[in-house]
């Protein structure tokens, strides 16, 4: 399939209506009271960061909201360990994308130097115990990430900082194979692309950030339990897939086909509506699913449940929030993302080409 074929030139395609999924989802959504504040130190901390931050960047991040996102999922925490999971909300859409603009040598080294700031937060190292060598000149990325952690990792417990670890380390695995297929115009499988997605989705690392926002640590026996991971696997689906429906209008607009919709319309021979119609029945099966695997939780004592119980609602909220913040970030829609929220009707442009300047977070220069 061809970018302008994604792109629904023909009449049949160049429109479709998004689905209801707001009233579908059962689960409240909460805000934390300060997340405006926090928000705005993060968003400024995220501008000092970027060496090259133009005025497009500047417009991006503030129709980004990522602390509307960030209040909505993380509300049941303190100022403190909002805005250090604010700032790696933003770092991990810096990431995201970067990343799509990187050809997969290229996110490799990014993988490099995010893990290295992780292992060493408080100085830069250039050399790594395999020999290999990052840029003489230290990148955004390096420097961001460096200081959230060193923030974080202060009074984490150590169980969540390798949970988290290992996430993000996974997260960077997914982003450089989907970086090859995209480099080669692989347009994958469904079945592949909705295991991979789970995987460059950076929901992993987010949803361990609970352990974090709760100050709770939860023993493995728990956190590792088939229940608590079969949780979290539906809302990673849920996310991701209600994400693609969204992202779908930008991302074929730059010629982007990593998309479950792209993905249908390709190998399921369905027009753009059927495409989405199709994920969103996908998205509403999980709701009862989760329901159906959060009544089959054990019980582990009256404490231990108690801090699942809050972990479970946790889960909820990224759910409810994420999809009240498609209709509030420009992210996707643009400045007409209230119009759209009313209308539910996207109309498709076609492709220009992905013009994305990536390199320079990564290179250093």
């Amino acid at each position: 399939m061809s970018p302008s074929d994604v792109a629904g030139l023909s009449p049949n395609h160049s429109t479709f209506q998004l689905p209801d999924l707001t009233s579908h989802c059962q689960f409240t959504l909460t805000c934390h009271p300060n997340g405006g504040i926090i928000g705005k130190a993060s968003a400024e901390w995220y501008q000092n960061g970027c060496s090259d931050f133009t005025d497009k960047k500047r417009k991006d991040l503030i129709g980004l909201k990522a602390d509307v996102l960030a209040g909505y999922v993380y509300h049941d925490t303190d100022d403190e360990h909002l805005r250090v999971v604010c700032d790696f909300m933003n770092f991990i859409f810096l990431l995201d994308d970067v990343s799509d603009g990187l050809l997969t040598k290229d996110t490799k080294v990014l993988a490099h130097i995010v893990s290295n700031a992780l292992q060493n937060p408080h100085s830069y190292r250039r050399i790594l115990a395999n020999g290999m060598e990052l840029p003489e000149q230290e990148p955004d990325v390096s420097k961001l990430a460096r200081d959230f952690w060193a923030r974080c990792i202060h009074d984490a417990a150590l169980g969540f900082q390798a949970r988290f670890s290992k996430s993000l380390a996974s997260y960077l695995t997914a982003v450089r194979t989907q970086a090859y297929e995209r480099d080669k115009g692989v347009i994958p499988s469904l079945d592949s692309y909705m295991i991979a997605r789970c995987d460059n989705s950076g929901l992993w690392p987010l949803m361990d950030c609970f352990e974090y926002t709760l100050r709770i640590d939860l023993p493995g026996y728990v956190i590792n339990h088939p229940v608590i991971n079969i949780l979290k696997q539906y809302v990673n689906e849920f996310v991701a897939w209600s994400n693609d429906i969204f992202s779908f209008k930008a991302e074929q607009a730059r010629g982007d086909n990593y998309n479950m919709v792209a993905i249908l319309m390709e190998h399921h021979d369905l027009d753009v509506q059927g495409a989405v119609d199709h994920i969103a029945d996908l998205c509403r099966q999980i709701i009862p699913a989760f329901c159906k695997s959060r009544a089959e939780l054990p019980s582990w004592g009256p404490e231990v449940d108690k801090d699942v119980s809050r972990y479970i609602r946790g889960l909820e909220s990224w759910m409810s929030g994420s999809l009240h913040w498609s209709f509030i970030t420009e992210r996707y829609f643009g400045p007409e993302v209230l119009e759209i929220k009313q209308s539910r009707v996207i109309t498709l442009i076609p492709p220009e080409g992905f013009m994305a300047n990536s390199t320079y977070y990564v290179s250093g220069r």
